[in-house]
């Protein structure tokens, strides 16, 4: 890192003085943003450290491996999609720290891994909150998911404290590919050169990084992690949650349709020219509506309730009660629980997919769950899921919002159908099952054969 990078530094940290007054009214004003400030920038708390020194007495006792690798994943999806990865680091005695970048994945990843591994939030892509937090962590390796790649933090990682790092489940969407390609030659190619290795989701993504300057020897071809199940006794557990007790999941004639990941503008579609005709023909569906942000609630309920729908949101719901006061559409509020209401529901709809500017949302997990699948046109950001799941006729995808409701009456009154997408589902499953253990013998195995990556690779 030479004179140049020194200057960015300065830049940044000028900016962030003369931004100081939009960060504090932001900090005042959105309370999510709080979550992790100071950490984030390299201020852990006296709790904080508390923790970190017991995991480390904790690890150092029990574990018979010398590895230490931090895993980042930046919200809720990606933390989902290395979860069983970081179970199977776990289960081969590698200690594990778990950073997220959000407050939901934060969350997550604490009822997940809080007493087994490290929780903490990524840094800002800073020397000084880098230099900081790695000062103290001290990992063997990096594991960065999708497209998490900071240019300080990688510069920093590999040039000062010679630490590989992997990228896993990579992925470049239309979008980021073009924007990606203005900055190749200065910040892209000296970039993805410092990686030890990019396990790309699909040939499509790894061409892509190596046109983008990857060192092709660094790249292969992984699949998508999302795809790789978990045992079927897992999955049961999951279907046999507490949660069946409430609403109507415990009720299996039932027939409950799941709208999962909606955004704003999302939620009017359906609410106005989809349910009511749902509703009309089929008047005693079951309605699951699960925002993608749960902050967004409050706007939610407020489409709810000048469209006259009686709703209840899931927060409020208590256990087992007769189901003859319960409302017929769940506002689902809380985090952690979708992967569980797609178990109980007959037909899942996942959005983010109907309006051209949001570009769609993994559409394996209802699958995974056994569910019938359905989604909108615009899916640019998981193109290539999209293209092998609809292949394997394994889920539905549908032009707009009109189609969407002939689609639902049709399957809603077809249990053949149904099934057939649910076997289909599958038997697309099965082709991607143990993907995760092999990318983690992979990855241990290049730690201990590490000197494979010379320094003219990442330079």
């Amino acid at each position: 890192m030479g004179f140049f990078f020194w200057i960015g530094q300065l830049l940044l940290l000028l900016g962030v003085v003369f931004a100081s007054p939009i960060w504090l009214a932001l900090l005042w004003r959105v309370p999510k943003t709080r979550a992790g400030f100071a950490e984030k920038w390299g201020f852990w708390s006296t709790a904080q450290q508390a923790r970190f020194r017991q995991w480390q007495a904790e690890t150092q006792a029990d574990r018979s491996s010398s590895k230490t690798i931090w895993v980042h994943a930046v919200s809720v999806g990606e933390f989902l999609a290395i979860k069983p990865l970081v179970q199977q680091l776990l289960d081969a005695s590698v200690a594990v720290i778990v950073s997220t970048t959000t407050l939901t994945g934060q969350q997550l990843a604490q009822e997940a891994f809080g007493t087994k591994a490290f929780v903490c939030y990524f840094p800002f892509d800073s020397v000084w909150a880098i230099d900081a937090v790695m000062n103290r962590l001290k990992p063997d390796a990096i594991l960065l998911t999708e497209t998490e790649l900071w240019p300080t933090f990688v510069h920093r990682l590999v040039d000062r404290f010679k630490t590989p790092i992997f990228l896993i489940n990579g992925r470049l969407s239309d979008k980021s590919f073009r924007r990606y390609l203005w900055i190749k030659q200065w910040v892209m190619q000296p970039l993805l050169r410092r990686l030890a290795g990019l396990f790309m989701q699909s040939e499509q993504d790894a061409q892509r990084v190596i046109a983008l300057g990857a060192n092709p020897q660094a790249v292969e071809v992984w699949g998508n992690l999302k795809l790789d199940l978990p045992e079927p006794s897992v999955m049961a557990q999951v279907v046999e949650s507490p949660l069946r007790q409430a609403w109507f999941f415990g009720h299996q004639t039932v027939s409950i349709l799941t709208i999962a990941s909606t955004h704003a503008g999302e939620e009017r579609l359906f609410v106005e020219q989809v349910l009511p005709r749902l509703w009309q023909q089929l008047p005693h569906l079951k309605v699951v509506l699960a925002p993608r942000h749960p902050e967004r609630t409050a706007e939610v309920a407020r489409l709810l309730q000048e469209q006259g729908v009686v709703y209840q949101k899931r927060s409020t719901l208590g256990e087992a009660v007769d189901s003859s006061i319960l409302e017929p559409l769940l506002l689902l509020d809380t985090v952690g629980e979708l992967k569980t209401i797609f178990g109980y529901s007959s037909v899942a709809v996942v959005a983010g997919s109907f309006l051209p500017t949001l570009g769609g949302h993994n559409i394996v997990e209802p699958i995974a769950m056994q569910t019938p699948t359905v989604f909108g046109a615009y899916m640019s950001n998981f193109s290539e899921i999209a293209k092998v799941v609809l292949a394997a006729e394994a889920g539905i995808q549908v032009a707009d919002v009109d189609a969407l409701s002939a689609v639902l009456l049709r399957l809603l009154q077809s249990p053949e159908e149904r099934t057939a997408l649910v076997k289909a589902g599958n038997r697309f499953l099965a082709l991607n099952q143990g993907n995760t253990k092999r990318l983690v013998e992979t990855i241990l195995n290049r730690l201990i054969n590490y000197s494979f990556y010379t320094n003219s690779q990442i330079k």
